[in-house]
């Protein structure tokens, strides 16, 4: 019993050892994507327990700021999450990559008191498994191991995406469509300017209060 064990467990080593050779960095970056999407839940629970408290969401923060940025007309705001009023630590507002978390919001959402008057989200996201939404309230994305587009802690901001799904994802120019978030499915190969998704390795999560 205890030879085949040891024989099974050399098999898996053996494995293992294959697919690191396969595709170097993997472990790594399945971490730091699991610790992603556990920031970005955190994230998203810490809007839902504001709304409760306020009646609203957050307006986004302006790097390198932690608050509130200023009120907007515009259809859509984007920054990065307010960690402060949200009672968050620096740490949570940021990816596993050390860059800091895109957070767009319909801004209807963000007036006073716009939750309890049910006013509706305008976000939509397309792609992926999640097909196609709308009328989210609010989009949270980190921009993925490529980071094209994020800010940094201090506030400056790395090169922009060349690829149309990431360009998508700043709600800003050079994105034609600020209400229009992608969630599509990562690249294998982002070296390779010919792979499915050219580069995409963005992480994305929409919501919407319930109503």
């Amino acid at each position: 019993m205890a030879t085949v064990l040891v024989a099974f467990l050399l098999v898996l080593a053996g494995g293992l050892l294959v697919l690191a050779r396969l595709e170097p960095g993997a472990p790594d970056r399945l971490a730091r994507l699991r610790d992603t999407h556990a920031r970005l839940r955190e994230a998203e629970q810490a809007l839902v327990a504001f709304a409760m408290r306020t009646g609203r969401l957050p307006r986004p923060a302006t790097p390198p700021d932690t608050d509130e940025g200023s009120a907007s007309d515009g259809p859509v705001l984007v920054g990065a999450l307010p960690v402060t009023p949200l009672g968050l630590p620096p740490r949570a507002g940021q990816d596993a990559w050390g860059r800091l978390l895109t957070y767009a919001v319909s801004a209807t959402m963000t007036r006073p008191d716009a939750w309890t008057h049910e006013a509706l989200g305008s976000l939509r996201v397309s792609g992926g498994l999640v097909g196609e939404q709308e009328g989210q309230d609010w989009a949270l994305i980190s921009h993925g191991p490529n980071g094209a587009g994020a800010f940094l802690p201090g506030g400056q901001r790395l090169p922009l995406p060349t690829n149309a799904p990431e360009r998508d994802n700043l709600g800003r120019a050079p994105d034609p469509d600020p209400a229009l978030f992608r969630a599509e499915p990562w690249d294998l190969d982002p070296t390779d300017p010919t792979g499915p998704g050219t580069g995409f390795d963005d992480v994305v999560r929409v919501g919407a209060l319930p109503r």
